[in-house]
């Protein structure tokens, strides 16, 4: 039987509120973006045997985390292609290894769609063993109940590009080549912060349930350096007073933290019309993951 092994880490990403224990955000990846794609390689892993899975999706892709007990979901778009990998074109391909080949049972998803799992692959390994094609769109994950969970929350699986309640003007939504977006229903945003407090060596926000709705954007080069914006919806008044203050502590902490290695950094908070912006700048984001992350 070959192996799949899955991995994620998001560890530059974590001064924006994400963590690789997340849950209710959407991630929208353009490889075609400058710094994209070598960012998604060795940040983003999902393997097949001793192949990142990442490189043979198509250009524009997403990530969906949303449930806590399970990995993200990957969804894409069937037929996009990636014009600068001829592997994008074999992803099709993967999806029989992933289900179990002949193997491979199914089940009924919520809008009629089948979702092909591997029953010889246990879901407690939170392996990449489970599908679902509907409408043109693929999504693969581990659990199939959480792919037929996942599936309940859109009328069409295009709602997957879709950034619901905030639609962002800036001119970084426009560009950036890694946008996401998500709400706090059911308290989802309060798990993100409360996993954040294993991982990271930064303050939190001092209480999510303040925050309503977030959506963000980056920018990237080729010598790792990232720039972005964040918006982020309070549920009240005095809950964007409270958050706009934790934001300007998190960020000067992190401002502090990266001059031991020497990678500028910017950190602009202010509020408009209601929502927190939060304008950062880091110079060198490799360099700057072990002022971020706890060493294992």
């Amino acid at each position: 039987m070959r192996k799949i092994l899955f991995k994620v880490v998001l560890t530059t990403l974590l001064i924006l509120g994400i963590t690789n224990g997340l849950h209710a955000l959407t991630f929208e990846f353009n490889k075609d973006k400058p710094g994209v794609r070598d960012f998604a390689l060795k940040n983003l892993r999902f393997y097949i045997e001793r192949e990142n899975i990442i490189s043979r999706l198509p250009a524009t892709f997403y990530i969906i985390t949303y449930f806590p007990d399970d990995i993200p979901v990957i969804a894409y778009k069937a037929g996009a292609k990636d014009k600068k990998s001829d592997k994008a074109q074999s992803a099709s391909g993967d999806l029989d290894r992933i289900s179990g080949g002949k193997d491979a049972k199914s089940i009924k998803g919520p809008h009629g769609e089948k979702i092909l799992y591997n029953p010889n692959r246990p879901p407690e390994k939170k392996l990449l063993s489970s599908y679902a094609s509907w409408d043109g769109w693929v999504f693969i994950g581990n659990k199939k109940e959480t792919l037929h969970n996942l599936l309940k929350l859109y009328k069409n699986p295009s709602d997957v590009a879709k950034s619901g309640i905030l639609t962002p003007a800036f001119k970084e939504w426009k560009d950036g080549g890694i946008r996401f977006w998500g709400d706090n229903s059911n308290n989802n945003l309060n798990n993100i912060f409360e996993a954040q407090k294993k991982t990271i060596l930064i303050p939190l926000v001092k209480d999510p349930s303040k925050i309503q709705s977030m959506a963000g954007a980056f920018t990237l080069t080729a010598s790792r350096e990232m720039r972005g914006k964040i918006m982020v919806k309070p549920v009240n008044k005095q809950a964007l007073k409270d958050l706009e203050g934790d934001a300007k502590f998190i960020s000067e902490t992190l401002r502090r933290r990266l001059v031991a290695v020497k990678s500028p950094y910017e950190g602009n908070i202010n509020s408009k019309d209601g929502y927190i912006i939060y304008d950062v700048y880091i110079g060198d984001y490799r360099a700057a993951q072990g002022q971020i992350i706890k060493s294992k």
